[in-house]
């Protein structure tokens, strides 16, 4: 198994596990272009990875019937696809929030939930639809969960750089602070000062001091910019921490060992440990299986299968009412559900943590 599944005390008070049930009943939806000649690569590579997700629970003894729909051949007028998905425990797919919405009407009739795999903008189907689950972690959960790994029980000040020229990563960076009590400063600037900066930034810093630097800044221009001054800044302000957001690791003009030598920290929704023993067997399995690399959908596909049928079977019919108490660490992605209101359906509030270190490797949480 990748990850120990885990209620909380409270919960595992009021239920005991009580496995195979009964067949883990599976739809998964999908444009695969199927009587083109050409299928739709990612949406392979997906169904490729579920396929070992079931293969992989079915040794564990869980026994699953999955029914395969492809998108662009199948009408969703009327009221068949919900017959056929009677008494199903989810649907999976498709990965667009439009595609979602044409689904949603037949689950919602059918009584089933609909699983969105990958697209953060399906999260707002979530606000008003009790059986919606939104594996993407929202960005500000990402935002937040970055805040609330900054140890500042251990002392120190933290410090926001944010552009003057964007909002919204740097609101949603304030706002956690605020929520979790944490005192701060900001600081703003051109980047076109970056260069004559340095010394009023190293000021800033208290040597003798813990120093939380949070570059709320998805621009690359900026970030980068500001990662440069921090590895100058650190080499007199030993103390220094610094915490990105997840776009920086894909930025193609920062300088990357900055990152290292800064051991930079950022909250990420998805992230492939290659150190990890069980992405390297899945990894040697796939090659053997289909004569490929897995792509970042052939883990999503094997992850996403790989936890809803393992909770569906574990929490049987209380699945609905432990989910949330239901967690696992998989393969590229943590995954534990939050319902955001009575109303409305449930979003995977855990992230991966990622920290660069100084020997150039880097430490997956």
């Amino acid at each position: 198994m990748l990850g120990s599944a885990a209620l909380n005390d409270a919960a595992a008070q009021l239920f005991s596990f009580h496995p195979f049930r009964k067949p883990v009943k599976l739809a998964l939806v999908l444009p695969l272009n199927s009587n083109s000649q050409e299928p739709a690569r990612d949406c392979m590579d997906f169904y490729s990875g579920a396929l070992m997700a079931i293969d992989a629970k079915k040794a564990e003894g869980v026994s699953v019937k999955l029914k395969v729909v492809d998108l662009s051949a199948t009408s969703f007028t009327g009221d068949a696809f919900a017959q056929a998905i009677d008494g199903y425990d989810a649907v999976i797919g498709p990965f667009a929030a439009a595609d979602l919405k044409k689904v949603l009407p037949q689950c919602r009739l059918a009584g089933v939930p609909l699983v969105s795999p990958l697209d953060q903008k399906a999260g707002e189907i979530a606000e008003s639809e009790p059986l919606f689950f939104q594996v993407p972690t929202p960005h500000y959960i990402q935002a937040a969960n970055l805040v609330e790994s900054i140890p500042v029980e251990e002392g120190g000040r933290v410090t926001v750089f944010h552009s003057p020229e964007e909002e919204q990563f740097c609101t949603q960076v304030t706002k956690a602070l605020e929520e979790f009590g944490i005192p701060y400063k900001k600081i703003s600037y051109n980047v076109q000062r970056g260069r004559v900066i340095t010394d009023s930034l190293k000021r800033a810093m208290k040597a003798n001091e813990n120093n939380y630097v949070i570059i709320a800044s998805e621009s690359e221009a900026f970030a980068s910019d500001v990662v440069r001054n921090m590895s100058l800044v650190k080499k007199s302000c030993p103390g220094l921490s610094v915490y990105v957001s997840n776009k920086v690791r894909n930025f193609e003009t920062i300088d990357a060992d900055l990152l290292y030598k800064l051991g930079a920290s950022l909250s990420t929704g998805y992230f492939v440990d290659y150190k990890d023993t069980a992405t390297q067997n899945f990894i040697l399995k796939y090659r053997a299986l289909y004569h490929t690399e897995p792509s970042q959908y052939a883990f999503s596909g094997y992850d996403i299968f790989y936890f809803f049928i393992s909770a569906i079977n574990d929490l049987q019919g209380a699945f609905r009412e432990f989910v949330p108490y239901y967690t696992l660490n998989l393969l590229q992605s943590n995954i534990l559900f939050r319902r955001i209101s009575d109303e409305g359906g449930y979003v995977n509030i855990r992230t991966r943590d990622v920290e660069y270190q100084n020997d150039f490797s880097i430490e997956v949480r």
